[in-house]
């Protein structure tokens, strides 16, 4: 059987391709390849963050993911092809701070609703933000359906970052207590 640890690995290692670009570094400078700039360590894993629904949302992802750890703050997403049951598991592996679940439309209201239910279902005191990608003001009512079960909802990667910041606690309170402690 395929583990969810092993498969972690393999997407984890695909973003990184994906974002070093040419041989593990980002630019080419007048012909001579540039290492990245360096950046401060990231101590431990602070926010856990969720595709909603599909690789889009897992892009979706991983750009917040990169925005995240620019801020020093430890993150890193649950694969897209994992099933929500997988998802919503993956949580409870490690303590974080912080959920985001993040999708982009169509469908999107639909998907990051589903997931926080599951999520505050199993995690009553856990801090989620629901990233839903788009141009609609998530203060407007919506027409028919209900609300999402979330601490927070933003509509983009800006608010995201600001949200999941706001909603994680201080360095050394997170050492002390998580979401996910009794």
């Amino acid at each position: 059987m395929f583990s969810k640890t092993r498969a972690f690995s393999l997407r984890f290692g695909r973003a990184d391709e994906l974002i070093a670009g040419n041989n593990g570094f980002k630019t080419q400078f007048n012909g001579a390849q540039k290492p990245p700039d360096p950046v401060e360590p990231i101590a431990a894993v602070r926010a856990l963050l969720m595709p909603a629904r599909d690789e889009a949302d897992e892009i979706a992802a991983l750009m917040l993911v990169q925005l995240l750890n620019r801020r020093c703050i430890g993150a890193r997403t649950v694969s897209a092809s994992a099933l929500a049951s997988e998802r919503v598991e993956e949580a409870s592996q490690q303590p974080v701070g912080a959920v985001c679940v993040i999708a982009i439309p169509p469908f999107a209201r639909l998907s990051v609703r589903y997931l926080c239910k599951r999520l505050r279902a199993q995690f009553p005191r856990v801090r989620i933000v629901a990233a839903l990608l788009t141009r609609i003001d998530p203060q407007e009512p919506p027409t028919r359906d209900v609300p999402i079960p979330a601490d927070q909802t933003v509509t983009s990667l800006a608010g995201a970052v600001a949200e999941i910041v706001s909603l994680l606690p201080a360095a050394s309170e997170h050492s002390e207590q998580t979401a996910f402690s009794s």
